[in-house]
């Protein structure tokens, strides 16, 4: 923060950063103060070596902590050290924990949400962008000023073919999204749940258990479903 305010405290920070015990996170961290005072040599010396990648976890008192409050963090500091690869993996990360709907505390959004308003500011479209795609040996141009340039490629055959160039300096986030409808059986009717479980008890009028395979057309029956959320945070519905 003092870092922030153009009022370090150099000293503090030259001792912090003779320690060989430093966490992960405390190594980014610091390595950002020191690059929001103009010393990026020394903010890289930091953090050379240092993992981009963090184990899940969620901190419910004391810092409030999570995966992705720290790589925030880590996206924050690869922009200010202008590291352009590393932030574009680690942003693509935040932005897929951020839309993934888990729950996330109302810190670890902010610094999300912070971190990508850097990134995106850093990597402002200018004019027109171009790129060249091949789909199956056919090669096409297309150029825009849009911020998102969208290309339906119908898919034909089971296997398909697909490559992109850029061929400006902007850089460009590809994302394929594929769209269909499964034959049936295709996925072997599995039971899927995500982030809450759910079971269904079925009985007679009179509260008898009962199979609802041996069920006739017309049967009054009781159907009890209970929602449950497993994590830790969640109450039963």
């Amino acid at each position: 923060m003092l870092a922030l305010a153009k009022s370090p405290e150099t000293a503090a920070m030259n001792q912090l950063r003779e320690k060989n015990n430093l966490s992960t996170t405390a190594r980014w961290a610091l390595s950002s103060a020191f690059a929001a005072t103009g010393k990026s040599e020394i903010a890289k010396q930091i953090i050379n070596g240092a993992p981009t990648a963090i184990q899940t976890y969620r901190e419910l008192s004391y810092t409030y902590g999570s995966e992705l409050r720290d790589q925030a963090m880590i996206l924050e500091n690869l922009v200010l050290t202008g590291n352009s690869n590393a932030a574009i993996q680690v942003a693509q990360e935040v932005s897929q924990k951020l839309s993934s709907g888990s729950w996330y505390g109302t810190q670890s959004v902010a610094y999300g949400l912070m971190a990508m308003a850097k990134f995106a500011g850093k990597n402002q479209l200018g004019g027109e962008f171009s790129f060249t795609y091949n789909h199956n040996g056919k090669g096409n141009t297309l150029k825009s000023t849009a911020a998102i340039a969208q290309v339906t490629l119908p898919a034909k055959s089971a296997t398909n073919s697909f490559s992109i160039k850029n061929n400006g300096k902007t850089p460009l986030f590809v994302r394929l999204i594929l769209r269909g409808q499964p034959v049936v059986g295709q996925l072997n009717d599995k039971a899927v749940a995500s982030n809450l479980n759910m079971s269904v008890q079925y009985k007679t009028t009179k509260g008898a258990p009962l199979d609802p395979a041996r069920l006739t057309q017309g049967t009054d029956f009781i159907a009890e479903i209970t929602i449950s959320n497993p994590g830790s945070l969640g109450k039963k519905l």
